[in-house]
């Protein structure tokens, strides 16, 4: 089946990391393949201990927003957010084609593909790629995809969808991201 968790709220990944954890349960081998992320985050230790759970980040180590995101929000700049680089481009396909990979292999039977929505947003990666892998191993794997900005088409493709929705946030607030709770 494919599964897509998407919204503007908290979970999202968290939520992916669940599923896997329950798919490991089953007896499937898990791979997580992060878009737009290092690694380093707190779960990716637990990950680390998980048997038949791999990780694989292809990201740099501060968010990214497109050029005209940046221009248009000048404070995002002073937060360490950056733009968008041909880095960042090759990092994505390489991340994809190692999904790519590890399904066609057959080593692999659960896939999570962390932010890849936003990186199909952002143009990273090609949408119609990425529909004609879903169509072709949808049904023959679970796959996961996570972060915001969802597209139309590939939500339409999707067995399931679940949306984020923020209702209540510490963000609102002025309470910071916490290592282990956020991050």
């Amino acid at each position: 089946m494919i599964y897509v968790l998407t919204g503007d709220g908290k979970g999202k990944t968290t939520s992916a990391i669940g599923m896997g954890i329950r798919a490991v349960g089953a007896g499937k081998k898990v791979l997580m393949v992060q878009f737009l992320k290092s690694g380093g985050y707190c779960e990716d230790k637990t990950i680390e201990d998980v048997n038949n759970f791999d990780l694989q980040s292809f990201g740099q180590t501060c968010f990214v927003v497109p050029e005209q995101v940046l221009l248009e929000n000048p404070k995002l700049k002073k937060q360490g957010v950056r733009a968008i680089s041909e880095k960042d481009f090759v990092l994505a396909q390489q991340g994809f084609a190692l999904a790519e990979e590890a399904i066609t292999s057959g080593q692999y039977n659960f896939l999570i593909l962390d932010e890849i929505n936003i990186a199909l947003k952002y143009k990273l990666l090609d949408q119609k790629k990425v529909i004609s892998f879903l169509r072709k191993y949808g049904q023959k794997s679970d796959v996961v995809l996570t972060g915001r900005y969802a597209p139309k088409e590939i939500i339409k493709l999707a067995d399931l969808v679940t949306e984020m929705k923020p209702i209540k946030h510490p963000y609102q607030k002025g309470i910071q991201q916490r290592r282990g709770v956020e991050f």
